[in-house]
């Protein structure tokens, strides 16, 4: 019903950028809606204790993020406005920079905040 595999390939695939942007390790799942949360699980089993970052589509509807980004390019309308929803925090890219610094995001005792 789903598959998941280890990405290690250098491509312009979201999940090969993450790769290329210095994650220990990165997985894509490809699962039909329904069965997202068994692909999760199953794949919960192997992720280790610690920050994990997700680019899905999906995966919002079925499991509450710490943190949760919405990173748009600055001058295009937002689409996927059913996810405002979940009030993510809006990032605009403009190309070659994003206005949101990287570094107030912190990580201890399991929880994201924001400086």
């Amino acid at each position: 019903n789903f598959v998941i595999l280890e990405e290690t390939q250098l491509t312009q695939k979201d999940s090969s950028l993450m790769l290329q942007a210095g994650a220990e390790k990165v997985y894509f799942i490809m699962a039909a809606q329904k069965y997202l949360l068994d692909a999760f699980e199953e794949l919960n089993k192997i992720l280790p204790e610690k920050g994990i970052v997700c680019e899905s589509g999906g995966l919002n509807e079925i499991i509450n993020p710490g943190l949760f980004l919405f990173v748009k390019n600055e001058n295009d309308e937002i689409i996927k406005t059913h996810l405002l929803r979940h009030s993510p925090i809006i990032i605009e890219n403009n190309g070659s920079d994003f206005n949101f610094d990287i570094d107030k995001i912190n990580y201890k005792n399991h929880r994201f905040t924001i400086e």
